[in-house]
């Protein structure tokens, strides 16, 4: 079978064991431990050092006072049901200043070496900066390939020891396309003239660290008019995510 380096995409299917493999990490932290909250501390934390601080305010670039931006998800299957949609993403978001994806870059796992196929290859035509938040699945590698191509963060971990990615292989993918800036955080704030963008980060079982929660208190405190994005919404099918009760106490508080 072909692949999409050979111009033709493959099925992804869930019936595959190979993926039910390679998602093993959400079994794992539902039944077993979760440790995103610790991976997550240790990457804001190397963001912070990079940053210069831990307010994660993105800045997009040459952004007029009236504007439109694009949002979509669950986008990285990499085979027809993705790339079907890309001719109607150009033409509906040929106007907007920016793109986010809300969840699940990258299936199943997140590997960065999935983001060719999956997100630079699609997206090539696209000619404004697309942003993310992270979903489960990106979780699934410890958010490795997420923090290398959204944050640009050249580090990496394996058997606990940092690594830096190979800045030639990611000079090749970022000649298909790449953002003016990168965003400073998995969990970020865009500030626009009338409104501000909440973005967050819901990890592997759809809810916030206690430092997270501190950050969204701080940048929900302004009075501006706010856009919360993020990969598991407060409802689904009517249903109350109770894992975000901090985060719906917050938004009611700040209506």
């Amino acid at each position: 079978m072909q692949s999409l380096r050979e111009g033709q995409a493959m099925a992804f299917r869930w019936g595959d064991p190979i993926n039910w493999l390679r998602a093993r990490r959400h079994l794992v932290a539902t039944i077993f431990r979760d440790t995103t909250d610790q991976k997550r501390q240790r990457w804001v934390e190397m963001q912070a050092s990079r940053t210069g601080g831990h307010d994660f305010a993105l800045t997009v670039p040459d952004l007029p006072p009236e504007f439109s931006f694009m949002v979509f998800g669950d986008t990285g299957e990499g085979d027809a049901s993705q790339l079907v949609l890309v001719d109607k993403f150009l033409k509906e978001a040929a106007d907007s200043a920016f793109t986010l994806i809300a969840s699940d870059v990258i299936y199943p796992s997140g590997r960065s070496h999935d983001y060719r196929e999956k997100f630079y290859v699609p997206y090539r035509a696209y000619q404004h900066d697309i942003y993310a938040v992270p979903g489960n699945h990106d979780w699934y590698d410890e958010l490795t390939g997420f923090m290398i191509h959204f944050c640009d963060n050249p580090y990496h971990f394996r058997d606990g020891n940092r690594r830096t990615v190979d800045a030639e292989k990611l000079a090749h993918l970022r000649a298909i396309r790449t953002n003016r800036v990168f965003q400073p955080n998995m969990y970020f704030s865009i500030d626009t003239p009338h409104v501000r963008i909440v973005c967050l980060d819901t990890g592997i079982q759809g809810r916030i660290d206690a430092e997270q929660e501190a950050w969204l208190a701080r940048v929900s405190a302004d009075p501006k008019p706010k856009i919360l994005i993020s990969g598991k919404p407060i409802y689904v099918d009517g249903t109350y995510n109770r894992h975000l009760t901090n985060v719906d106490r917050m938004v009611n508080a700040h209506n």
